[in-house]
């Protein structure tokens, strides 16, 4: 592995803060700097790496909450925890949107797929969404 002073270098070059992003050797401190980077491309890399500490993708859930394609990348990475997620699927709920319809198809994709597993009080509260999509995917969930 590179030593960390060169991948922090790397994170500070406009031309490579992407890649620096994407690399799951990259250190904690420096995925946790382009977490926030004004670019979305560099968040994006950020949220869908695996090497990214829980509490990095915990506050990109609260910095990106409007932002549609951040939320679907932070959903598929494998180290959320399931609580995290409930939380972030529940908020989701609340908002009647196109963004919240592309969030939850994504959702319910993964859980199909067994990518995540939520508490069955999750699975419950969305059984009862106002949502007839959610209903009607939650009426196909194996767990309920």
């Amino acid at each position: 592995h590179a030593p960390v002073t060169v991948l922090e270098s790397l994170a500070s070059d406009d031309a490579c803060r992407r890649t620096a992003a994407e690399n799951i050797s990259s250190p904690p401190c420096v995925l946790e700097y382009l977490s926030t980077d004004e670019d979305q491309e560099v968040r994006v890399s950020v949220a869908y790496n695996r090497s990214t500490p829980v509490h990095v993708l915990e506050a990109m859930l609260d910095a990106n909450e409007d932002n549609a394609r951040i939320l679907i990348c932070l959903l598929r990475n494998p180290s959320l925890s399931s609580d995290i997620l409930s939380k972030a699927i529940l908020r989701e709920l609340r908002r009647p949107d196109e963004d919240e319809r592309r969030i939850l198809i994504n959702f319910f994709e993964m859980t199909r797929g067994g990518v995540c597993e939520l508490p069955v009080a999750t699975l419950v509260a969305l059984s009862k969404s106002s949502h007839v999509f959610v209903r009607m995917q939650m009426a196909k969930h194996p767990l309920l």
